[in-house]
């Protein structure tokens, strides 16, 4: 289930500039706090470490804090969002 979201990561990663390590070493951090949150909580008990990891890559973003292509940025957007929704299905199926 996250392998496309490390695929994205490693996308990001390898467009990244040296300056970019910071930004990068958060958001794998993130990535693999939701992956963990995920596997031992399940999909509703990750949204919260989803909703960091989105919010994060939008404010290195923001402030220019990855040097990767638009591309690759975008992908991972979509992966997060990706997740993001399974989550949710979950809940609403759950309600």
């Amino acid at each position: 289930m996250f392998g496309e979201l490390e695929a994205a990561l490693t996308h990001v990663s390898d467009g990244a500039r040296p300056k970019d390590s910071g930004a990068m070493t958060r958001l794998t951090r993130l990535a693999d706090a939701a992956r963990t949150t995920w596997r031992r909580g399940g999909p509703t008990a990750a949204q919260p470490a989803l909703a960091r990891l989105q919010d994060q890559l939008a404010a290195d973003k923001g402030r220019g804090g990855i040097g990767a292509s638009r591309t690759a940025l975008v992908d991972l957007e979509n992966e997060i969002f990706r997740l993001e929704r399974i989550a949710s299905m979950n809940v609403a199926c759950r309600g």
